[in-house]
């Protein structure tokens, strides 16, 4: 592509909202987030995780242990094996060798990934790969666990982002919300998420490219936008609903 890549976070927000991306992207307003309170306790809350424990797998995400041959006391009290398998020395040559890539979890923290066929970068803040398959985890400083369509299209792009550059198979995202209590909510990344994913991204591509405010409806996100005193939708000077705008779909 011959534009810049988006962000992951880029196309969060126009799923959120798009007219983040054409104030930001269009226009080029910066939106100045790092001011903002929770920003900055959510970046440090990420941070705070990225730096301690950074080989720490959870036991739900480690492969389950194998049982290990063990042994049965004979008649005359010698010690005899519990499979013939193992005992016979043919049969465990005959065993087949392992192949494939290694079991062991390996856990992969604050990896950045970028497609040129997606026209897109993002963050890996954590994931733990085992034997080729990874799972996604997601860290939320917030108290409302449910998954929301926000978090349904940065799952999906984070795995495609993966999947592409490391050659590894995602099927499950974790989101751990941890804010007043513990929360765990495990997503299965499919191929429904994946193209509300790409979806999501094609929109917010489409807005760049032909330079169109897209329509919006005010709501409660508006009250604490950054926005919200020069967007026609939520302006805080607004006394009737605006006039429509060119919608994107027209063209």
């Amino acid at each position: 592509m011959g534009s810049a890549p988006l962000r992951v976070t880029d196309v969060v927000e126009d799923e959120f909202c798009p007219k983040f991306t054409y104030f930001g992207h269009v226009l080029g307003l910066p939106q100045h987030e790092g001011r903002r309170g929770t920003v900055q306790v959510g970046r440090a809350h990420h941070a705070r995780h990225e730096g301690q424990n950074r080989g720490f797998v959870p036991a739900s995400l480690r492969p389950a242990p194998q049982p290990t041959p063990t042994p049965q006391r004979g008649r005359r009290g010698e010690f005899v094996p519990s499979s013939l398998a193992w005992a016979d020395p043919s049969a465990q040559a005959a065993r087949p060798a392992r192949t494939g890539r290694s079991t062991w979890p390996k856990k992969v923290v604050g990896l950045l990934l970028h497609s040129d066929r997606l026209g897109l970068v993002g963050m890996i803040d954590e994931a733990v790969i085992v034997g080729g398959e990874a799972t996604l985890i997601e860290r939320k400083h917030s108290d409302h666990t449910r998954v929301t369509a926000t978090r349904t299209v940065q799952a999906g792009l984070l795995a495609m982002l993966m999947e592409e550059g490391l050659g590894v198979s995602v099927r499950r995202a974790r989101f751990i919300f941890t804010k007043t209590r513990r929360v765990t909510v495990d997503v299965d990344v499919d191929e429904g998420v994946r193209r509300v994913a790409l979806r999501a991204l094609a929109r917010a591509q489409e807005t760049i490219r032909t330079g169109l405010m897209p329509d919006s409806r005010y709501d409660a996100r508006c009250e604490n936008c950054c926005y919200r005193r020069i967007c026609p939708v939520g302006s805080l000077y607004s006394t009737s609903l605006p006039a429509a705008t060119p919608s994107r779909d027209a063209l």
